[in-house]
């Protein structure tokens, strides 16, 4: 969980399968296309550039997350998690 400005931000949860992975890189690649589009325009202005940044930051986390299903997947157990397993774990019927 994270906090941007006066919003609270859970992380998505993905299954800990292949099926789970693609569906997270397939939001990675939405959430990298949407920061590009926005980064690229001319004349960004401040408030603007906020949003940006918050995507930017979306997608950071969805980059830890599909780094961290890889290496749950691939049965990896090297180096820190990037994600902790919560973030990644099970769906359930219940609420996260």
């Amino acid at each position: 969980m994270r906090r941007l400005d006066a919003f609270v931000v859970f992380a998505p949860r993905y299954e800990r399968t292949a099926a789970g992975l693609d569906a997270a890189n397939r939001e990675l690649a939405r959430l990298a296309a949407t920061h590009a589009a926005y980064a690229n325009q001319p004349d960004i202005t401040t408030i603007w550039q906020g949003y940006v940044d918050k995507q930017a930051d979306a997608v950071d986390m969805q980059r830890a997350i599909v780094k961290s299903l890889r290496n749950i997947l691939a049965g990896s157990t090297t180096g820190s998690p990037a994600v902790p397993d919560e973030v990644v774990g099970e769906r359930s019927g219940a609420p996260a």
